[in-house]
């Protein structure tokens, strides 16, 4: 183990051993004091010591509003129904223009109390055709990474990166370009134990936060829906389904002086995405890809479940199809492979989503691509 890796599983043990001391022995309710810790490494980080940990099924109870399932590769942890009212609940003026970038269950709650000036920002694209009414067209649809929004000017924009420092910058930048003067930043924090180095990570994002805004920590604690992909994640890990474990804190930052940012630009790529249902499929495009399909997973062993949800960790080097339940695969043939998918988005059925051109071998890895999607 190296050094970093060691030093991590102490903050680890400094922050749970006192809580197992007072009696606390469940991993859900151990996960949420954890600082963003995942319960596999809280395992780990206590594997020395003989200490039994409850890690009992739980119901997993989704969010009541029918959104697509998150997407692994989109960074889709979404907040709880009672958060997502939580925050709604702190904007009492019902006259403000709001932001919501990246927080669609937010935007949802907003709705709901039939706010008038709202807008949501998300990389999503199927959001558009599940909301009802006039609050279609106040739906964009953008990567909040590469694109610069200059038309809107908002008094709040609530927002939640995706836990990494060069994410959390960029949307903070954006932010600043859009929020009017002495306008309301709302945030979500990383939380120190979510990996090595978090904590120091947070502490160059604050410095940036004091030169633009006037920063304080609300008292409001963020909690999310455990989502699919994770679940199947947990299971490959043996652990049982846990409940909402995933927290974090609420920020409220209030602009200084207005500033133009040009934010940077992150590499684009070609990840095309389907709805089956309500689960969300993604592959990779390449557009010189012409070969015949051939598919293979990402482990020695065969598995197509990922064993990790960071979009940073080696095994997700290579992947190229991604399916919210976190089944993965690394493909060859990526033309064919979206003209399949295409053809089945629009008829459901495997047989007549098959092209005339395709081998028997390229029919059976279709078929595997089909089990994985569970049409």
């Amino acid at each position: 183990m190296n050094e970093n890796k060691e030093k991590y599983y102490q903050d680890i043990r400094e922050k749970i051993l006192p809580l197992i001391k007072n009696g606390l022995n469940d991993l859900t309710l151990l996960s949420q004091k954890a600082e963003g810790a995942f319960p596999s490494e809280i395992i780990n980080a206590l594997s020395d010591f003989k200490i039994e940990i409850n890690n009992s099924n739980r119901l997993f109870v989704p969010h009541e509003v029918t959104f697509p399932e998150p997407n692994p590769i989109d960074y889709e942890w979404r907040f709880t129904k009672k958060t997502s009212e939580n925050i709604s609940n702190i904007i009492k003026n019902k006259e403000l223009t709001i932001g919501c970038f990246g927080v669609p269950t937010v935007f949802q709650a907003l709705i709901l109390e039939k706010r008038k000036y709202i807008f949501l920002f998300d990389i999503n694209p199927f959001f558009n055709s599940l909301i009802k009414g006039n609050y279609k067209k106040n739906i964009i649809y953008c990567d909040l990474n590469n694109k610069l929004i200059k038309e809107y000017n908002f008094d709040i924009i609530i927002m939640d990166p995706p836990w990494y420092k060069d994410y959390y910058l960029n949307w903070i930048k954006q932010a600043i370009n859009n929020l009017k003067e002495n306008g309301t930043l709302y945030i979500t924090k990383i939380p120190n134990l979510v990996r090595p180095n978090a904590k120091e990570e947070w502490l160059y994002i604050k410095k940036f936060f004091d030169k633009n805004l006037i920063f304080k920590e609300t008292s409001l604690e963020i909690t999310y829906e455990t989502p699919f992909f994770e679940l199947e994640t947990l299971n490959t890990l043996n652990i049982s389904t846990l409940g909402n474990w995933r927290t974090s804190v609420l920020v409220e930052c209030i602009l200084k002086v207005k500033k133009n940012y040009i934010p940077d630009k992150f590499p684009i790529r070609n990840w095309k995405r389907f709805m089956f249902g309500n689960k969300v499929v993604s592959l990779l495009l390449k557009n010189d890809d012409y070969r015949k399909i051939k598919i293979r997973s990402p482990y020695k062993n065969g598995e197509y479940t990922l064993k990790t949800v960071s979009n940073r960790d080696e095994d997700r080097k290579n992947v190229n199809f991604i399916t919210s339940r976190n089944k993965v695969l690394i493909i060859e043939g990526t033309i064919k492979v979206y003209q399949f998918l295409v053809n089945l988005n629009n008829s459901y059925s495997f047989q007549s989503s098959l092209s005339n051109n395709l081998t028997n071998d390229e029919i059976n890895q279709l078929k595997i691509i089909y089990s994985l999607i569970g049409v």
